[in-house]
């Protein structure tokens, strides 16, 4: 929330006014960007450091790659309030999805990188998030045997993956027709995420031959080309009441809670 902190700050910076401006009172989240980049239009609003150099994003971008984000989530049948997850370095991306989510009424559960993998199923379990964004491939194969312990997640989102993305999607995450899925949850098993190919062969081995839900993976980038072919309305309800984070903490006994 750091980010809306900043653009939250520069709303409430005016040159000389005339006359005592009213004070911002009931504004939801995506309301406060949208009122910074109209009043104070700013191209170097953020910095990412990619490819050897800083590359400046003005707050108008930022704006557009939310509102593209929020408009991909929806069409991916989520419905305002239901969770989505973040395993994924603090940068520009994370930020676009954070307020994404706030523009399309969900709520985001950012998990720490060097949470356990214990840590981490429990948190898709208990958030029952719907959809999971990762950073990279590295990470995504890390989590990858714990998803089979997260019955409600349906979508994973990679924000960076290499130039064969398609290949490599084919080859390690799609499934071929080896194992049982269930047929209401993933009619086709050539469009999910391929468990078996990282859970270790004792695993397999367990009484658990149908693998509870199909997960399908999606890059960012065609995450955002959905965004741009669907005709998914965005919720207009939004409300400064409504849930924005859960944030999972440790308390004294060492369990996780959510903090909202």
């Amino acid at each position: 929330m750091s980010v809306l902190a900043r653009l939250y700050g520069e709303l409430l910076k005016s040159p000389k006014p005339q006359e005592p401006e009213q004070p911002i009172l009931g504004k939801t989240l995506p309301e406060l960007l949208d009122e910074a980049c109209d009043r104070r239009p700013n191209p170097n609003a953020f910095n990412q450091f990619r490819k050897g150099q800083w590359q400046p994003w003005s707050n108008h971008a930022f704006r557009v790659a939310t509102e593209e984000i929020a408009q991909g989530l929806f069409g991916l049948g989520l419905e305002k309030g239901d969770r989505v997850a973040f395993l994924m370095h603090s940068n520009l991306q994370f930020a676009i999805a954070d307020v994404a989510c706030a523009r399309a009424g969900l709520a985001s559960v950012p998990i720490t990188l060097t949470e356990t993998l214990a840590n981490i199923t429990f948190i898709l379990k208990h958030s029952e998030a719907k959809v999971l964004f990762v950073s990279n491939l590295d990470l995504l194969y890390q989590v990858v045997p714990q998803l089979w312990e997260t019955e409600p997640l349906q979508t994973v989102v990679v924000v960076d993956v290499p130039q064969n993305w398609l290949e490599e999607r084919q080859q390690k995450l799609h499934c071929s027709l080896g194992y049982e899925v269930d047929a209401e949850a993933c009619p086709s098993p050539g469009d999910c995420l391929c468990i078996p190919t990282f859970v270790e062969k004792a695993e397999t081995e367990r009484n658990c031959p149908i693998f509870p839900q199909c997960i399908r993976v999606f890059s960012w980038a065609e995450l955002q080309a959905q965004a741009k072919e669907s005709n998914a309305v965005l919720p207009v309800d939004l409300s400064p009441q409504d849930l924005a984070t859960i944030l999972y903490t440790p308390v004294e006994s060492g369990e996780l809670k959510g903090v909202m």
